[in-house]
């Protein structure tokens, strides 16, 4: 919720005061975040609480929303009256009685309602979309970008036969087929009877291929996504011209087929999905989903085993190094340096094709000095 972005701006005014204890440049911060980090990283370009605390934010597969108060109030009663703390004298009563409740107990309903921030008239005196909208956003350089097939990670497991897992070692990818009657159904429930003849004009449904409808669906949704991330770079752009800048992440890891612990290695039929672009981000394979539980460096118990799709990231024979740090080949390797060189050119700079405030274009990342962002990496 809205703490959590108290927070983040928090942990920002440190990093003002305290980072030129560490050599750093108070003038030379940015933030950056992947999913729903990446939507709290957006946030904070909208939130008046975090104006002057960055100089650049990089959203990775983010976006830009926050709940009304109105359904805030009401998912927070009906929490609050599942844990046995419902009060008639309000909110403020509800909220004592749950600051009374072991965390295990909170933390255990954290599936069973809708959270998140919220338009509350302070953090956000307006809803998020509505200030960008009007220009009101903080003065920095924003990045913001997925991957082609974004959606596809998540909406292919509602589309697995035969309980497989996704990512899977099935070329096909083990998806169930959808006929093309079953995939204009599908098109109207994303886009409503306003639209689908037009969706479905763009994106026709296959008749002879029934595997291929559900790439379809992968492909409208990620297309939504992408052309919303343009539109907000467009607003951005408008409100500070020249300061967003836009990307397309269209490949994922290569280097060791072995590793195969999400984000990592998959087979082709996925494309590239969301979460792909973190190996890259970070400079090493990482393991988005099996956290700890996980690698050579991970926890090792009973309930918290480590698992042979992550230690095989660990190849020293295979990359001729030893310790923790990035096992690629030497194609990957410099891609991973190029994206790391980007990210960070936005703190040094506050523009990604720079390294230092006085220096000249390093990178050729598209940049538009007024209007709209028409073009992307």
């Amino acid at each position: 919720g809205n703490w959590g972005i108290l927070d983040i701006q928090s942990a920002l005014r440190w990093v003002q005061r305290e980072i030129s204890a560490f050599g750093g440049d108070r003038g030379r911060v940015a933030i950056h975040g992947q999913s729903s980090g990446g939507s709290l990283v957006e946030l904070q370009y909208v939130a008046p609480g975090s104006a002057g605390l960055f100089l650049g934010a990089i959203s990775e597969s983010g976006g830009l929303s926050a709940m009304e108060l109105s359904a805030a109030l009401k998912a927070s009663s009906s929490l609050a009256a599942s844990l046995g703390c419902a009060r008639s004298s309000g909110h403020t009563a509800n909220k004592s009685c749950l600051a009374s409740l072991s965390a295990q107990k909170l933390t255990g309903t954290t599936y069973s309602y809708s959270w998140g921030p919220v338009s509350d008239g302070t953090t956000f005196p307006l809803p998020p979309d509505e200030l960008l909208a009007r220009g009101r956003v903080n003065n920095a350089t924003v990045v913001l970008g997925l991957q082609t097939n974004d959606s596809n990670l998540f909406y292919f497991r509602s589309r697995t036969r035969d309980n497989l897992p996704q990512p899977n070692d099935r070329p096909d990818g083990g998806l169930k087929p959808m006929t093309p009657e079953e995939y204009a159904l599908t098109v109207l429930r994303l886009v409503g009877p306003g639209h689908t003849a037009a969706a479905l004009r763009l994106y026709p449904a296959d008749r002879d291929d029934h595997l291929m409808n559900v790439h379809l669906v992968g492909n409208m949704q990620s297309d939504s996504m992408h052309c919303s991330a343009r539109r907000r770079a467009s607003q951005l752009n408008r409100a500070h011209p020249g300061r967003a800048f836009l990307y397309r992440f269209d490949y994922w890891y290569q280097s060791n087929a072995e590793c195969t612990a999400v984000p990592n290695y998959h087979l082709p039929y996925l494309g590239a999905v969301h979460q792909d672009e973190v190996t890259f981000v970070l400079g090493q394979p990482n393991f988005m989903e099996a956290g700890s539980c996980c690698g050579v460096w991970g926890l090792n118990s009973s309930n918290c085993p480590r698992l042979p799709s992550c230690e095989a990231c660990y190849a020293p024979g295979k990359f001729h190094h030893e310790g923790y740090r990035g096992y690629f080949n030497d194609k990957e390797w410099d891609f991973a340096r190029t994206m790391g060189r980007f990210w960070t050119n936005v703190a040094a700079s506050g523009d990604p094709n720079v390294r230092s405030r006085d220096g000249k274009d390093e990178a050729a990342w598209p940049r538009f000095s007024s209007g709209d962002v028409t073009g992307n990496i």
